[in-house]
């Protein structure tokens, strides 16, 4: 800076830019009670209270014209998380369905527009979730402030990977990949040659890798045997890494002696937890996914969250209950 002379054209660029007035001015805003705000201290109140009323997990919103015009009276929900934005709807007609959905996104543009909020349209994305693969090259593209929203076959929403059939198969094959990962920059802890006590390898995994794998568990608890071994895999891993065990040690005895319940046996208790937590939950959203009897002997690919309290035990699970029993005999 001393370098730089009186006359340079930093300074003549820098004081005309603090002379320039860029700021925008917003105009009035109204409060759902009729009352007006002119100063920038109350209108940021008053978009702070619309913001917290649409993100409250109460059953009764304040702002019930914003959610009647977005959801309207045709079926479509809108579900809303901080900064994250669902709308969602059901039907037999995918072209009824994304009129539908048009409609709502037209409303909420307009509230994006009134309250001053910059949307990406381009971070948006629309997915089509059926048991069967559907001709989406025909059907126009939902259209948001002008810009269309191609349909996908995949979506991530609040660290979730949504497919198109609600296989979970991305989600899990994610979660395992990051497992694995940190299992490897934990393993100076968890190595078979490493001092900590099994105890403390055990919390180690309860606590950093087991969770990154049963997030929202419920939801995807119902998957096909075949991908939720997938995290079974990662588990048994664990299991022969911290102990140190041959090949010939059965998986049942590793779980039995860290007492660590399967991925399956875990995957339920959380679902059975989920379920009974959501049917007195304040929110209308949480409470419709609890709202459904479960199909009885249908084939994985129509299943829902609620067939995983059902589902018989799996081999592991069997011969740790096998020998959970035997240990708790008398001798």
């Amino acid at each position: 800076m001393e370098k730089i002379s009186p006359f340079h054209t930093a300074y003549y660029q820098m004081a005309r830019a603090l002379r320039m007035d860029t700021t925008t001015h917003t105009p009035p805003l109204s409060r759902p009670d009729g009352s007006i705000d002119f100063e920038d201290e109350e209108k940021a109140e008053c978009f702070a209270d619309s913001v917290a009323a649409l993100c409250s997990p109460s059953s009764q919103p304040t702002d019930p014209l914003h959610i009647k015009l977005v959801e309207d009276e045709n079926g479509v929900k809108l579900a809303l998380f901080a900064d994250d934005t669902a709308l969602y709807s059901k039907g037999n007609s995918l072209p009824h369905i994304r009129n539908k959905i048009q409609k709502s996104v037209n409303y909420l543009g307009a509230w994006f527009k009134k309250w001053r909020i910059d949307v990406n349209p381009e971070k948006s994305s629309a997915v089509c979730f059926e048991y069967k693969r559907s001709r989406l090259t025909t059907t126009p593209p939902i259209r948001m402030l002008g810009t269309p929203v191609p349909w996908q076959t995949k979506a991530k929403y609040l660290g979730v990977a949504l497919d198109a059939m609600l296989t979970f198969e991305l989600h899990i094959k994610k979660v395992t990949r990051t497992a694995r990962f940190y299992m490897g920059r934990l393993n100076s802890m968890l190595d078979r040659q490493s001092k900590t006590s099994l105890h403390n390898k055990r919390t180690l995994y309860k606590v950093c890798i087991r969770p990154i794998m049963t997030y929202v568990a419920p939801i995807f608890a119902h998957a096909k045997p075949k991908v939720i071994n997938e995290l079974q895999i990662v588990q048994y891993l664990f299991c022969r890494r911290v102990t140190n065990s041959p090949y010939y040690v059965r998986n049942a005895d590793l779980h039995r002696d860290l007492e660590l319940p399967t991925i399956q046996q875990f995957l339920k208790s959380l679902s059975e937890r989920f379920f009974k937590a959501s049917e007195s939950h304040p929110n209308d959203l949480i409470r419709e996914t609890d709202d459904y009897a479960a199909p009885i002997h249908t084939p994985y690919s129509v299943r829902r969250p609620r067939n995983s309290l059902s589902d018989p035990p799996n081999k592991l699970l069997a011969d740790l209950n096998c020998l959970l029993a035997a240990q708790a005999k008398p001798t």
